[in-house]
């Protein structure tokens, strides 16, 4: 996998971290003057806040996937050859449409420094995710940890059912690169995880080309696509009417993925993040100042 033909989200990134240094600023702003008694117009800063809050959730619209990969103890260039791989397959077993195949990044940025778990939302979007993405693959690897605590949130608050056994009922374990032996004897620790993970099956690609479900999962999450994006929508709509002041936030928009022209598409930020959030800081300021 050379990347050859991964492309850049920075302008999304860029537009999503400049309304929330808006945000911030006016919330700052608002604080400020209610310290002073100021309540008419510290209102008025909240209600920009508030506003651009409300934005950031509504602005376009969400987008369902057929198959969502999440990337555990795993690195970028694995996830993405994985997710590669796994869209000529999706492909070649659907004749007469294209699945869309995404990572979690498509519906959250990726940011390694921030705790998951402290979010006050994240059990709202862990469940958002979970009604656009029927076919979830957790994708191990082979480093010693999870690097990413969204990814392990979603996979420590899977539901463990073993009466299912379809991919769109139940979350699979894949792999991509060979797994070395004291990962998967020891996979629970190495996933710091309080599952049963002694003999669980870890599936390779093709087994699952193999698996006559697989594409049945696929042809179930085609027809209802539709009807999962419609609620999705609503839900959220109705969300930033109600909670305007709310921190809920998904990624500013979904990055599609055109497989059959491009590829994988790499949504990891963490290259230009410093950068990017340095210039956004000093442009904000200048701004509305």
């Amino acid at each position: 996998f050379d990347g050859g033909n991964v492309f850049s989200v920075v302008k999304e990134i860029m537009a999503y971290k400049i309304k929330s240094t808006v945000v911030k600023f006016f919330e700052d702003t608002s604080r400020k003057l209610l310290a002073l008694n100021q309540i008419a117009p510290a209102r008025i800063f909240q209600d920009k806040a508030n506003f651009f809050k409300r934005q950031c959730i509504t602005n376009g619209k969400i987008e369902a996937c057929h198959v969502l990969i999440i990337p555990l103890n795993t690195t970028d260039e694995n996830l993405f050859d994985f997710q590669e791989r796994l869209i000529c397959l999706c492909n070649d077993l659907c004749g007469d449409y294209e699945p869309t195949v995404c990572t979690i990044y498509d519906y959250l940025p990726s940011n390694g420094s921030i705790d998951f778990y402290e979010n006050p939302d994240a059990d709202i979007i862990y469940n958002y995710v979970k009604k656009l993405s029927p076919i979830r693959l957790y994708l191990i690897g082979n480093e010693t940890f999870i690097p990413n605590s969204i990814s392990k949130y979603f996979f420590e608050n899977e539901i463990n059912d073993i009466d299912q056994n379809e991919y769109d009922t139940k979350y699979s374990l894949v792999e991509n690169q060979p797994i070395d032996i004291h990962i998967k004897l020891n996979l629970a620790n190495v996933l710091d995880s309080t599952r049963q993970l002694a003999n669980v099956i870890i599936k390779q690609l093709d087994h699952i080309e193999n698996d006559i479900k697989f594409p049945a999962a696929l042809e179930r999450a085609n027809v209802t696509i539709q009807g999962r994006e419609m609620v999705a929508d609503i839900e959220l709509q109705q969300r930033a009417i109600a909670c305007p002041e709310s921190s809920f936030g998904f990624s500013t928009s979904f990055h599609m993925i055109r497989q059959a022209d491009y590829g994988a598409t790499n949504h990891n930020d963490d290259g230009s993040d410093s950068d990017i959030n340095n210039i956004i800081q000093y442009e904000s300021t200048q701004s509305l100042s």
